[in-house]
């Protein structure tokens, strides 16, 4: 979790640092738990930041627009946030980092930043 909130500030930090931050508000929430469900996470963003929720979207990749329906109190989600729907232009998925790990290939250069190459080994238990 704190490898990838590195990496996301990085990010965040090519795009726009003024603009675009990683807070790692999911930390918080459930401190040594795995999973933070979104309609749980917006809330505590809108309560956090002092937001309306009907003023946050939950961004999610086409392949989960499908799937918003299954999710964690998806309909009321749905109701009380926004959403945008990102089209992917490189599907990039974790799960597809560890396949290309456990199958010994080596990983594509569009799928890392630079600086961050060196740092997909947290991955590599799953070769």
């Amino acid at each position: 979790f704190a490898r990838r909130c590195a990496w996301l500030e990085r990010l965040a930090a090519r795009i726009d640092p003024l603009r675009v931050h990683c807070d790692a508000i999911e930390a918080r929430l459930v401190p040594g738990q795995r999973c933070v469900f979104s309609f749980d996470l917006l809330e505590a963003i809108a309560h956090d930041y002092g937001v309306k929720p009907r003023d946050i979207a939950l961004v999610i990749g086409e392949d989960n627009r499908r799937r918003l329906a299954s999710f964690h109190r998806g309909r009321e989600l749905r109701q009380r946030f926004g959403l945008l729907v990102a089209s992917e232009t490189l599907m990039l998925h974790s799960s597809a980092i560890r396949r290309s790990l456990r199958d010994g290939l080596p990983l594509p250069d569009a799928w890392c930043l630079p600086e961050m190459r060196g740092e997909v080994g947290i991955y590599e238990e799953f070769r």
